[in-house]
């Protein structure tokens, strides 16, 4: 620490009084700067007592000399008074009354060529300040009871008054009292001003942090260093699975998500939106993070993650942007999920018309055959003699027997995935590397699934089969009632 550091903090210590006080709190700060006026009035007016005091004594004015020095010493006992845990009024006291007395004296007395008088316009200002507006007022009452006695009653001061100089006198001390308690009332009226603004803003604050912190939304502030403000939603740390997050770069915690190019892009797109280069809507539709994968550096967990990002412009004149970000995994997940039965939905719909353009005949034919050759592949891969380049060729020729059979009825949706598994085992029968495991069970999975498709078919054919043999007995029914009324 510096000399001069060190300098600057003994003296707060002692214009403090060694009181540790938050400056956040109006009430607080009202006893802080109290205590700063009454120990500059210890030192200051402490200083100009003993000074007084001694200068007195060396001019043989003995008693005046001895009560300067005297209120210097009670100045002296308020300053170590103060330095303790007594309340700020007891030091108040000590420094206050034993001026009452002083400045009483000096006005009886007429002080020095009459100029004792002077010192009591200072009381006013000096006891309402400390002692607050009730104590002080009724201190000041008593001198201003003093100074009338001193200058109107006869006989109550050694020292003659003229009767203009007396109502000057006792005028201006009224004058300096009432400028003090009008200035003292405004404060009051102030202070309860801003003790009310102060609470209502308080609650506001609180609203807002409730609110903040009940989001689900990740909000924060970044500044031009794309560093994350202190206040920001606790939501945002559970979605980016990050704590302690103020003033960390917003850049750095996508490190893992983005590419050195997408970096640089995105370091462009948040220029653009400090200088509010393009209206709102056309920076969100060039926003790169608009819809992303975030992956966390540490624990490779993924999300998919929304942000939008607005300028906001302080007071002083700096911009900040405000960004939301939103945990959406789950909301692509289910429309990923939506997608995927719609696209199930319309392959049956495709199969359903598909099949009954089929003769039920051939399409029953066609199932025989089809569940032959399934038969087959199972065959094919319980005999473990024959090697998984072998099992690849025999099960090629079952798939490629299936698919021209479902071409030429013109089940296009089956025979357009029976195409694809037929190329990938082509790929795999005249590729170089060896045929694996892994390759076998995913050929296997995928016959599992044309194998559903196909009882699917055995199930349509027995539902058209039923409902025709409804409809015949239903018109055999109608025949023999038209028959019977005839007759």
């Amino acid at each position: 620490m510096s000399e001069t550091k060190k300098k600057v903090n003994l003296f707060t210590n002692v214009m403090t009084s060694g009181k540790s006080l938050n400056g956040r709190d109006e009430s607080q700060m009202d006893t802080l700067i109290r205590y700063i006026l009454l120990n500059f009035l210890i030192f200051f007016g402490g200083t100009f007592l003993f000074a007084f005091g001694v200068n007195n004594l060396l001019h043989g004015q003995t008693i005046m000399g001895l009560a300067d020095i005297l209120m210097g010493t009670a100045a002296v006992t308020a300053f170590v008074v103060l330095r303790t845990n007594a309340p700020f009024v007891v030091s108040g006291l000590l420094t206050v009354i034993p001026f009452l007395f002083l400045c009483s004296f000096f006005t009886q007395s007429g002080g020095a060529q009459g100029s004792g008088i002077l010192w009591a316009y200072s009381f006013p200002m000096m006891a309402i300040f400390l002692l607050g507006m009730n104590l002080g007022l009724a201190l000041s009452g008593v001198l201003l009871a003093i100074m009338a006695l001193t200058m109107f009653l006869p006989g109550f001061s050694p020292v003659v008054f003229e009767r203009q100089f007396a109502y000057r006198a006792v005028g201006v001390y009224v004058l300096v009292l009432s400028i003090t308690v009008m200035y003292e009332i405004t404060k009051i009226t102030k202070d309860k001003w801003v003790a009310r603004l102060t609470r209502s803003l308080k609650a506001e604050r609180d609203e807002i942090a409730t609110m903040k912190d009940n989001l689900k939304v990740g909000l924060f502030m970044m500044d031009s260093s794309y560093a994350i403000q202190p206040l920001y939603s606790k939501a945002l740390e559970e979605i980016l699975s990050e704590t302690n997050m103020q003033h960390r770069n917003f850049l750095d915690l996508l490190n893992s998500s983005i590419q050195q190019r997408e970096r640089e892009t995105l370091m462009d797109y948040f220029t653009m939106v400090f200088n509010r280069s393009y209206d709102a809507q056309m920076l969100e539709d060039i926003n790169p993070l608009h819809q992303f994968t975030y992956v966390h550096g540490a624990t490779d967990e993924r999300k998919v993650l929304r942000c939008t990002f607005a300028p906001i412009q302080r007071d002083d004149g700096k911009v900040y942007v405000l960004g939301t970000v939103q945990n959406v995994t789950r909301e692509v997940e289910l429309q990923t999920q939506l997608e995927a039965e719609e696209g199930k939905r319309q392959d049956e719909m495709r199969s359903l018309f598909e099949v009954i353009h089929v003769e039920p005949r051939v399409l029953n034919d066609f199932i025989e055959d089809t569940e032959y050759e399934f038969e087959r592949i199972n065959d094919i891969l319980k005999d473990n003699d024959r090697s998984s380049h072998d099992v690849m060729v025999d099960i090629y020729q079952s798939v490629h027997a299936m698919k021209s059979n479902a071409v030429i009825l013109g089940l296009k949706s089956f025979s357009t995935k029976l195409h694809a598994l037929e190329d990938e085992i082509r790929a795999m029968r005249d590729g170089d590397r060896e045929v694996s495991f892994e390759d076998v069970l995913h050929v296997t999975v995928e016959l599992d699934k044309l194998m559903r498709i196909k009882d699917g078919f055995s199930e349509l054919i027995a539902k058209i089969t039923s409902f025709g043999t409804g409809e015949a007995k239903m018109q055999g029914e109608y025949v023999l009632v038209q028959t019977l009324e005839r007759t």
